[in-house]
Parts: C-alpha cells; structure tokens; sequence
C-alpha cells in the first residue's frame, strides 16, 4: 500500500530491467557514470549551483526509474517488511467504518511502527562501537519520513475526511435526515476526534525531530567524544520512542478508549512514556494559551487608546490554528468537560473581520478556564504511580514549544517571550 503520487508498477513499466540482478546492474552502472562526472566536476576551480545540481538530478533520476532498488518514494509500505502485529492496533483499524479514515489510519499506524524500528536500529548502531559512526544513517531516513507523514495528515487528512462524510450526507435523502442525525452527528464527532488524534501525533512527532537534529544529536563530523555522541543517540531514541508510543496510543484511543498501553506497544514502559508525553503538551499548550490570554487582554486594553484604527486581530486565528493542530486533540485526551463549546466558540471567530470586546472578554474567559484545565491535567498526571519520581522536563518542553511555533506561529511566539518567567 502508497501513499506517493506515483506507483511502484508505473516505475517498473518504465524501467527496462525486470529482474533484481538487471536492476542492480542498472544502478551500479549509473552510479560508476554519476561518480565519474562528480570527480571531474571537482577539479574545477569554480562550479555553478546548477551544474552541481544537474549532475544529482541525473544520478536522482536514474534511481527512481530502478525496480527493485528505489528507496527514494516515502511513505509505501511493503508487507513484507511492514506488518502490525499488535492485536490492539489490528482490532481498531476493524473499527474504522470508512475506507478514508482505514487507509489515513493504517498510515498513521505503519509510519509510527516504521519508525519505532528505524529509532531501534539507530540505537542498536550508536552503541555498538564498531559501528557507531553508522547510526547517522538513519537520521536521513527518520525526517523524510516523518516530514512526508506530516504533511498527509496535517494538509490532506482533514480534507479526505470531510470529503468522506460529505459525499454520504449528499447521498441522503432529506425525508431520511431526522432518522439519521444522532448517527451522523456520532460519526462527525469520530471523524473530528480522528483527524485531531492524526494532526496532533504528526506535529509533535516533527517537534521531536526537529529537536534531536538540531539540539540533541551532534552533526556528523563535530569534534565531540565518543561519549558523548554516544549518549546524544541515546537520549534522542528514548525521547523519539516515548512520542512514537503515544502518537499509536493516541490513536488507539479514539477507537478503543481505555486500552492498555503495554499491550499496545508490547512495551512495559510505555504507560510511563505516555504519560510524560501527555503531561509535556498539556503543560506546552497551556503555556500557548496563557500568551494567548495576555495577547488579549493587550488588545483589549489598546482598544481604548485608538481612535484611528481597530487592533489587529490576527493573535485569534493564530491560536484557532494551534488549537486545531495541537489543543483539540488535548481536549480530548484530558476530557475536557466544555470542550465542544470552547471549540466551536473558537471555529466562529475564524473568519471574522472585527471582534467586539464583549466577545473578546467572553473568549478570554474560556481560554483561562481551558488553560486552567491543562494545569490541573499536568498535575494530575505527575500524580499517577508510574510518574512517581519523574519531574517535568521544562526545559525540554521549552524547545518542543520553540520548535513547533518554528515558522507558523510569530504572534504567539512574540507573546511568549513578552510574558514574565514563572516556575
């Protein structure tokens, strides 16, 4: 099963190798070829970004023309290779009622379990010390397919799966639209759940990338220890395992609430690891909707002070989008008793030219109420017996935050650094 815009078989029928060998043949060919115009190409003295970027694309294309040995197409799984073997995870892709919402499911299920093993692997290679410097391998492997996961399920899920419910609301008789609504209004809300359970565990799955790229792991070739480059591959596959365990939990969880992590994930630490992941991005939104909260309440207070011109309003659609990737899914997860409420409170401001202080007022009120929720959560959950002696990792979580408003949230971000340091 693919999920890339062409096929494996449309590869093939342009290839003109049929066998294994032939295709291996092929690529050892190309790849002679390719290495010795890249050698020539570095006696020059001065070379153009082009042509070092043409010679690449020839290499590149003749790669994905390959049969049997093109690993340049993300996110296509090969049973025999990728399998589910959890009884949990196979009883809930049966639950999915739709074929949108199994195929976005069964994606969602085989990259995390993907990936879990490409973290193991890179472990396993970190510390063994004749093959240490091997565990960068993967590093490549582990942000292209994590980047292409987010963009399918925070670009195309949503659509997909409105698309689903609309085509069967199309269908539907309006004489059949009052037998039928307590149905449909249980599948909308599953639908809704879905996509923010699949949006939510790919961005924090991009954050937690991001930060072992940039701030865990040392690049490749940095004058650091064996030691200490030994102990960066380490961290970064424990935090990478704790946030890939919870996106399948997380997901788990919105077909069969109340299932047992360890049975899950075949992992007996894995209730300790979600546990931390779910108190971390409680802890992370509610810092979000804190300056939220003080953007505000600046703007309501600028409101008395301008004549010409009302306040920029833009802080509310920014927060509305971080709700959606990130909060939603956390209303869910912590029951947030007002949830629906607080959601479509949030929905009808979004395309609104001009908020009204009374409105204003009244979102700051539900804000503070939902940030206080997330507060109570954190606390909550460092109360439970498997987090017992395991502080929250703030400075961690800072990062995370940092990186996940990395280019897509600039109001909020300056918001943040505005507010006053507080434990």
């Amino acid at each position: 099963m693919g999920f890339s815009e062409a096929s494996r078989t449309e590869a093939w029928r342009e290839s003109p190798t049929l066998t294994p060998v032939e295709s291996l043949a092929a690529l050892r060919s190309a790849v002679g070829v390719a290495r010795e115009l890249l050698q020539s190409l570095a006696r020059v003295d001065r070379l153009s970004h082009r042509s070092f970027f043409a010679a690449l694309s020839t290499l590149r294309r003749e790669v994905e023309r390959n049969t049997c040995f093109n690993p340049l197409t993300l996110l296509e799984f090969r049973p025999e290779f990728d399998r589910i073997r959890s009884p949990e995870v196979l009883e809930c892709l049966q639950l999915c009622e739709t074929d949108t919402a199994h195929r976005l499911a069964s994606l969602t299920f085989l990259s995390h379990f993907r990936l879990l093993r490409v973290v193991q692997m890179m472990a396993a290679a970190a510390a063994d010390p004749s093959s240490a410097s091997r565990a960068y391998v993967f590093l490549p492997v582990l942000r292209a397919e994590s980047d292409a996961l987010v963009d399918v399920l925070r670009d195309r899920a949503g659509g997909m799966l409105a698309d689903t419910l609309e085509r069967e609301l199309m269908r539907l008789a309006a004489t059949d639209v009052r037998a039928r609504f307590d149905a449909l209004t249980a599948e909308s809300e599953q639908l809704g759940r879905t996509r923010a359970a699949m949006t939510a565990a790919a961005l924090c799955l991009r954050a937690s990338v991001r930060r072992t790229l940039e701030r865990v792991i040392a690049p490749c070739g940095a004058p650091v220890t064996e030691a200490a480059a030994l102990a960066g591959f380490l961290e970064a596959s424990g935090q990478l395992v704790e946030t890939l365990q919870h996106g399948i939990l997380r997901m788990v969880e919105v077909f069969r609430p109340g299932s047992d992590p360890e049975r899950t994930v075949g992992d007996p630490d894995a209730r300790r690891g979600a546990t931390s992941q779910g108190r971390q991005w409680a802890w992370i939104f509610a810092l979000v909707t804190r300056a939220f909260v003080a953007k505000a309440r600046m703007a309501r207070h600028s409101s008395f002070e301008r004549w010409s011109a009302t306040p920029s309003h833009e802080f509310i659609t920014e927060y509305l989008r971080h709700y959606r990737e990130i909060g939603q899914a956390l209303a869910y997860e912590t029951l947030y008793p007002h949830r629906d409420r607080f959601t479509h409170a949030l929905t009808a401001l979004s395309d609104v030219d001009f908020v009204d202080d009374h409105t204003l007022d009244a979102l700051v009120a539900d804000c503070e109420a939902f940030g206080a929720h997330l507060q109570l959560a954190v606390t909550s959950a460092s109360e439970r017996p498997e987090m017992r002696g395991v502080p929250l990792d703030k400075e961690r979580a800072g990062e995370l935050l940092r990186l996940h408003l990395l280019g897509v949230g600039p109001v909020v971000a300056r918001a943040l650094d505005a507010l006053p340091p507080r434990s």
